[in-house]
């Protein structure tokens, strides 16, 4: 297998991880954590998964001088504060809204690839960033500019915070995976776990914990470990292919994640929902079948 078509299968496993997501959220908020707990619990197990397989692959922590601050910027921007705006953005707005805002950064990949990576911008890439685009439209309907507000602002800086990780991670390209999770995961930790005692203060100290009920405790140990084999993956894969590229294989996982809001909340998806489906997966296979060099 060549190293383009090992990348892509790398982020083919990361999207299908990343597609459960959403319905192990929800999970989590029938079970009564607030959303900055939910993520610093799940980040908590992340870094311990992280932690554990730096260890037992005899991995060693070196970062040159000159990548410590890009390498903690990612950590805090590209993988620590993304899901809490991504979270708040849900909150504050359309669901349609968010999903839009946030799935455009990922569908213009090719161009801040060719921007800020100097990557190529081929005419394959062209082609299936337009398809991306237009298949946002069928897919989440956003609502108009007026309903956005506060919401909106939240999802902004949730694209540009996975944008900046895709690119962050380019540039530290030579560092390996392991290196890169581990540091994502610590500075998740830290971050969200001040965040959370912050702003979600009587569910640590007034009885709100405790009362967290075993299968949530296992649903949140397992949305943990997804959540760091699906960055492994991820992390993996960008190393093989373009930001470009990989970028567009990633938006696929819009189609996965369709298909489990129907198996496990009965979300019917309409026609629109369906083209976009379609288009999305057209511009998927394209990147795929032509390669990263037309």
């Amino acid at each position: 297998m060549s190293k383009f078509h090992k990348g892509i299968l790398y982020l083919f496993i990361s999207m299908l991880l990343y597609s459960i997501m959403p319905v192990l959220i929800r999970l989590l908020g029938r079970g009564h954590i607030p959303p900055a707990s939910q993520v610093f619990l799940r980040y908590s197990v992340a870094f311990m998964a992280a932690a554990i397989y730096f260890i037992a692959t005899k991995s060693t922590f070196f970062v040159r001088k000159k990548d410590m601050l890009l390498l903690f910027l990612v950590a805090l921007f590209g993988y620590a504060l993304v899901n809490l705006f991504y979270t708040y953005a849900n909150l504050y707005t359309q669901i349609g809204t968010v999903l839009f805002i946030f799935n455009g950064s990922t569908a213009t990949g090719p161009l801040l690839g060719y921007l800020f990576l100097k990557e190529k911008l081929t005419k394959t890439k062209i082609t299936a960033m337009v398809l991306g685009l237009v298949s946002l439209f069928f897919l989440f309907a956003p609502g108009p500019l007026v309903t956005w507000k506060a919401g909106a602002i939240f999802a902004f800086l949730s694209a540009v915070g996975g944008s900046f990780y895709v690119i962050g991670r380019k540039k530290l390209g030579t560092y390996d995976s392991k290196l890169i999770l581990l540091a994502n995961t610590a500075v998740g930790v830290i971050t969200l776990g001040l965040i959370s005692l912050v702003i979600e203060t009587p569910f640590y100290f007034s009885g709100g914990i405790a009362s967290v009920t075993p299968m949530t405790w296992l649903i949140t140990i397992l949305f943990g470990l997804d959540n760091f084999t699906a960055y492994f993956f991820m992390t993996q894969g960008y190393r093989m292919v373009t930001a470009g590229t990989g970028s567009m294989v990633m938006l696929s996982e819009n189609i996965i994640g369709v298909l489990f809001a129907f198996l496990f909340f009965a979300e019917v998806p309409t026609i629109a929902t369906f083209i976009g489906g379609v288009l999305i997966l057209s511009a998927s296979i394209l990147v795929i079948v032509k390669g990263e060099k037309t």
